[in-house]
């Protein structure tokens, strides 16, 4: 089995809300993978290309999940 996720990044053009309760959809179903408390960070109102790359790099580099 793969290690659990230490931490999800939720990137949003706008509030995020909507990824925030597609992630916690998912947990129910696969929370043997996602494990019991992961840490979100929240990126909002990411609408350029530099700041999607700064949070790509910022999770390549931890091997976090990112989801949009």
């Amino acid at each position: 089995m793969m290690e659990n996720l230490k931490k999800i990044i939720l990137v949003s053009d706008g509030t995020g809300e909507t990824a925030a309760a597609m992630v916690q959809a998912a947990r129910v179903q696969f929370n043997d993978f996602v494990g019991k408390d992961p840490e979100f960070t929240r990126f909002k109102n990411v609408r350029s290309e530099v700041q999607v790359d700064l949070v790509i790099e910022q999770a390549v580099s931890n091997r976090d999940l990112i989801v949009f």
